[in-house]
C-alpha cells in the first residue's frame, strides 16, 4: 500500500481515497440511498 505524510501529526495516511465530489450534487440529484449505496460500495472488500 502506497502512504503519504499526513501534515499534522506527521502520521502515514494511504493514497487511496473515495471522491466523493459527486455527493454535493454537482452531477444532479441523487437519493439519499444512493448515496448510502456508494459509500458502502466503495469501502467493499473482496475475498
Amino acid at each position: 500500500m502506497q502512504t503519504s505524510t499526513f501534515r499534522i501529526p506527521g502520521e502515514p495516511v494511504s493514497r487511496l481515497s473515495f471522491g466523493a465530489f459527486g455527493l454535493a450534487g454537482v452531477f444532479g440529484a441523487f437519493s439519499q440511498a444512493e448515496a448510502i449505496e456508494a459509500m458502502h460500495g466503495c469501502c467493499a472488500v473482496s475475498s
